[in-house]
């Protein structure tokens, strides 16, 4: 409804900031950098910071605390953070590679085991299911292999990889 008709909700003033006097106009815009500013101090209050990727960890800083390390988002140094090459070389986002390898050796030990006690169940009782599982069984031996290979990283460039601290 708000959408569909937002000049029922919202007078024109607050819909069109370019036609309120100057003196409204800088106080929206100073209540929203107070805004900003409060929900940037509430990652440093409550330690979720150090989760955040290098770049947006030091716009949090910029926003919140107005700079970081002396520096503001108009400096050339800052700007170059936030390039895909930045981000992909960064430590911050090798251990999250790091992490996806790990995982993806659990997950594919774990279903080698499941299958392994899978066909000690099930195997002699059905010739036909212990075959499936022994196609299975290699087709998981062959991506834990995979996986644990330390090339397996670079194939995991441009992933989100996974949160190390969980």
């Amino acid at each position: 409804r708000v959408f569909d008709n937002p000049d029922k909700v919202f007078d024109r003033a607050i819909l069109q900031p370019e036609s309120q006097d100057l003196d409204s106009y800088a106080d929206g815009v100073k209540y929203i950098v107070e805004a900003q500013q409060r929900s940037a101090c509430m990652y440093f209050d409550d330690g979720s910071i150090n989760q955040a990727c290098p770049p947006l960890k030091i716009l949090l800083s910029i926003m919140a605390y107005g700079q970081h390390e002396g520096r503001t988002e108009r400096d050339p140094e800052v700007r170059r953070l936030f390039t895909r090459e930045s981000l992909l070389s960064s430590d911050w986002y090798q251990a999250r590679l790091m992490a996806k390898q790990k995982r993806d050796i659990a997950l594919w030990k774990r279903h080698c085991d499941d299958l392994a006690a899978g066909l000690r169940e099930y195997g002699e009782a059905n010739l036909a299911l212990a075959e499936t599982i022994r196609r299975r069984q290699a087709l998981a031996a062959a991506e834990l292999t995979r996986v644990q290979r330390p090339e397996y990283i670079t194939d995991l460039i441009g992933t989100l990889g996974a949160e190390p601290s969980l």
